[in-house]
């Protein structure tokens, strides 16, 4: 009794906690405090076996992919390519259209590797200055912003560089474009749900009349970059169209070249790429960043101080993800989790059904779809044993399930962002519920069904 409820309690104080700002590692380091206590563990055993073990081992898997994520994108930022990126979609578009160019925008930097909390600090300067402009309340921006970083790029667009897809392409040992064809029509579903909600959402504020107000911390007035400062079209495409074509080029050459000798250096090389997604994606991301330092020289003062700048943006984003599964690692620890791993495991139903369902309550509990990911697959993949799933649709399947639940109001990734951007969960969590919740849930449960369907 005491042990359900304590997994409950500790679940509860990581929520509120970070509903108040509470940083995360403090949050998540008295919620597993809590969980311990309540489930007659040792607390010495829960905080430095369990969580701390757990939360440094996760964290130093994946150093390098934040690394290169958050170098990346300040030279992105820097070299000012993501808001020439977005003024070259608004002419391509119009400037009516400022939502749609927004998540295009968001997207592609995304698709291209840069991490959702690189996109948040390299595009909300620019999406100040079109909020203005278009008069729109701030929250269909942030959630314009994120539709394509915050659901279907990073689980489900096929060969994106995401933690997530990476997470799968290591545990599975399948290339990150598995599942693609189950990939692109989830895609399509939340690009187009999430979009018709955000027009719904456009026309409801203007006839309320529902205006932009800036928040006290932003500058009143919108800040003018020189054309001087902008780079090229092209030179602000290519960096992240190098890390895009890094990344999808082993798996064509493989189907290319297929009779390629290992033995030569390409065949030793392509088979580096394909059997090593995580540290091949680091290669991407590094090679674009290269470009990048290559093509905007004359915009970056120093490339050093830029790369030293982007290095400073690591480690929040890491240890707030890392936190948040050292406190899952806990819970796993627990009779209670034990017990819901064997009825999940035993229950009578398909078991890809029970894998979506267990990454979708697993990245609610821990409030990251990659913590959710994670848990998992350290848990209750080794014991499915052998199910004639073709692992390729397991990954995209579980990856896609992964961007359920984690958005719910204590998500870490979530707190940053709204906090970045001067929005509250009153201001901004509704519109944020059907983005990151209700759409890529409708997205899941027509992927499952079509994947049932096939296998």
């Amino acid at each position: 009794m005491w042990s359900d409820l304590g997994v409950l309690l500790g679940l509860a104080l990581i929520i509120t906690l970070a509903l108040r700002g509470v940083n995360m590692l403090v949050a998540s380091l008295l919620a597993a405090a809590v969980v311990a206590v309540t489930n007659g563990q040792s607390l010495f055993q829960a905080l430095y076996e369990d969580y701390a073990t757990g939360m440094m081992d996760i964290a130093g898997k994946y150093l390098l992919l934040f690394l290169a994520g958050a170098v990346f994108g300040r030279v992105i930022e820097e070299g000012h390519a993501a808001t020439k990126i977005a003024l070259v979609l608004t002419q391509w578009l119009g400037k009516q259209r400022v939502l749609w160019v927004t998540m295009l925008a968001s997207s592609l930097l995304t698709y291209g590797g840069v991490s959702v909390f690189v996109i948040v600090f390299t595009m909300y300067p620019l999406c100040l200055g079109m909020m203005r402009r278009a008069n729109l309340p701030k929250r269909l921006f942030l959630w314009a912003l994120l539709l394509g970083p915050g659901t279907f790029v990073t689980t489900a667009l096929p060969g994106s560089p995401s933690v997530h897809n990476n997470l799968s392409a290591t545990a599975l040992g399948t290339s990150l474009t598995a599942g693609w064809g189950l990939g692109l029509l989830a895609s399509a579903v939340m690009a187009v749900l999430g979009m018709a909600y955000l027009e719904w959402g456009r026309r409801r504020a203007v006839a309320r009349g529902e205006v932009f107000v800036p928040a006290p911390a932003e500058p009143r007035e919108e800040a003018s970059v020189k054309p001087e400062d902008l780079p090229s079209a092209p030179r602000a495409f290519a960096p992240p169209l190098v890390v895009m074509l890094v990344i999808l080029a082993p798996q064509v050459a493989e189907r290319a070249l297929n009779g390629l000798s290992v033995d030569s250096l390409a065949g030793r090389w392509l088979r580096f790429a394909v059997d090593q997604p995580l540290a091949w994606t680091c290669v991407a991301m590094f090679t674009g960043t290269l470009a990048g330092l290559l093509l905007y020289r004359k915009l970056l003062s120093s490339p050093l101080a830029t790369l030293s700048r982007g290095a400073e943006r690591c480690p929040m984003p890491l240890f707030n993800w890392a936190a948040v599964i050292g406190f899952g690692a806990v819970v796993k620890s627990t009779h209670v989790f034990q017990q819901f791993s064997e009825a999940l495991i035993n229950a009578h139903i398909n078991p890809l059904v029970s894998m979506v369902c267990a990454t979708n309550v697993f990245a609610g509990v821990v409030g990251s779809a990659s913590g959710g990911l994670a848990l998992f697959y350290e848990t209750l993949w080794p014991l499915y044993g052998e199910t004639g799933i073709p692992h390729a649709v397991i990954h995209r399947l579980v990856t896609i399930a992964s961007g359920g639940l984690d958005s719910l109001p204590h998500s870490g990734a979530l707190i940053t962002i709204m906090t970045v951007m001067h929005i509250t969960h009153r201001q901004g969590y509704g519109t944020a519920f059907v983005i990151t919740v209700v759409v890529p849930l409708v997205a899941l449960a027509a992927v499952t069904a079509t994947a049932l369907l096939l296998y």
